[in-house]
């Protein structure tokens, strides 16, 4: 009766969000639409990915090969490059290699993201369907926002993904803490922050990327061209980004190249040992500006800039 009574409230609850926010529903006329003629399916090896136990058994794979190779005498091939495949003569090789797929089914995502954005937004744009659209009843506003939820849902086994990765990853929070040398004193707030802005990066990112791709299709009006758009927009607000890192960072110059891997910042401004309690107080700040709300903020301006072009 209990789990019954739980399932019935979750129902009420998810019900009442639905009615006020109608564009969140599957049955919405525009999703319905746009799930009827565009019905993506991923890669295989991507889609295997979605599977936890399919990543884990990728991740081994890898490792047992690199493995292989250390042991075969890759040090006397390359003595140089060695030093790079020595966590693979341990057990921690494994989760390397989880988190170097993780990087892989993050870009896929954002990149996939950005072209399906595209294929939804963009097309009513170039053949000037969004003309008839804006007729029905239903606001531009609603309509993006219903296109938007379409791109969600069908992204979301990627997302709910790459969420339960980060959960599993957040368990070197406490481990770090327990080994870290530095006498600060740690503090739990701090800590907690920095986890949730690990969690919610995907999200903040997945939201910044599909409103920047709608805004090119709104402006340029064109696909092929709307893609190249939203590529380069996309790169810009990511290269920009990363300026902090290569002025404020230890890496210098080197931290451009790092910039692929930047998902992985929020998680490593937290490991990482501060000189004092101010500092890594800093440190967070910046990691939840950048990484967070910055992010979301520019999805926010961007929507709005796609909504009034829309209207025009």
């Amino acid at each position: 009766m209990r789990v019954e009574s739980g399932e019935v409230q979750k129902y009420i609850m998810l019900d009442s969000i639905v009615r006020r926010y109608p564009w969140l529903s599957i049955h919405h006329p525009i999703g319905v639409r746009e799930s009827r003629h565009f019905h993506y399916r991923f890669p295989g090896f991507i889609r295997k990915l979605t599977d936890p136990w399919s990543m884990i058994g990728y991740a081994a794979l890898i490792h047992g090969f690199l493995f292989m190779l250390a042991v075969v005498g890759f040090q006397h091939l390359l003595p140089s490059a060695s030093p790079l495949f020595l966590p693979f003569l341990t057990p921690l090789g494994t989760p390397i290699a989880v988190a170097f797929l993780h990087s892989i089914l993050y870009w896929a995502m954002l990149i996939g993201i950005c072209n399906y954005s595209i294929l939804l937004i963009g097309r009513d744009f170039e053949t000037r369907t969004w003309d008839y659209l804006r007729v029905t009843p239903l606001a531009s506003g609603e309509l993006l926002k219903a296109k938007f939820a379409t791109v969600f849902r069908t992204w979301s086994p990627i997302l709910r993904m790459l969420v339960l990765t980060r959960l599993f990853t957040l368990v070197t929070i406490p481990l770090a803490i327990a080994y870290r040398q530095d006498n600060v004193p740690v503090s739990l707030g701090f800590n907690l922050v920095g986890a949730f802005v690990f969690i919610a990066q995907p999200l903040a990112d997945a939201f910044m990327v599909v409103t920047l791709s709608a805004m090119s299709a709104a402006m340029i009006r064109n696909m092929a061209w709307a893609k190249v758009g939203a590529y380069g927009i996309i790169a810009a607000v990511y290269g920009l980004g990363s300026l902090w890192l290569i002025f404020k960072s230890p890496l210098g110059a080197l931290a451009g190249v790092l910039v692929p891997l930047g998902h992985w910042a929020p998680l490593a401004s937290t490991l990482a040992p501060s000189a004092t309690t101010s500092d890594f107080a800093l440190r967070m700040g910046t990691t939840v500006l950048f990484y967070l709300l910055m992010p979301l903020l520019i999805g926010i301006l961007a929507f709005r800039a796609t909504n009034r072009m829309a209207l025009r």
